[in-house]
């Protein structure tokens, strides 16, 4: 779902999916390099949580923090890119999806990860 279309009725458990790096700096604040380094290098699928980027809109935040992800996997890379724009998904859905397909989704993995990343360049693991 496009960010623009997000309400606070629709709750916040929803994920920023993101195809690069340089698209962090328009959903959250400023980063360290230890905290880019960390999300540019993860090897598995990761959910980050970080203080929202304060000239975005409203947006789904919980305790103040925003999730995001970067999807490295080629297909679902290749698609966020052609969106050219951060995509919402919200991971436990009741609603009917409009499209499906046989691809894995990365972040539905045993190995998905969980961590803080604050712009001064504190981690917090929250889920190993």
């Amino acid at each position: 779902m496009s960010p623009n279309k997000w309400e606070a009725k629709m709750g916040n458990d929803w994920i920023y999916l993101l195809f690069d790096t340089f698209q962090i700096r328009s959903i959250c604040e400023q980063f360290s390099e230890v905290s880019l380094d960390i999300v540019e290098f993860a090897s598995k699928p990761t959910i980050y949580h970080s203080k929202p980027n304060s000239v975005i809109p409203e947006g789904p935040k919980t305790n103040g923090s925003l999730m995001f992800s970067l999807l490295r996997e080629p297909n679902w890379n290749k698609l966020l890119f052609q969106i050219s724009q951060p995509t919402l998904v919200k991971l436990d859905s009741t609603e009917k999806a409009e499209v499906k397909t046989d691809l894995l989704f990365p972040l539905f993995s045993l190995g998905t990860k969980e961590m803080y990343l604050g712009a001064e360049g504190d981690v917090k693991i929250l889920k190993g």
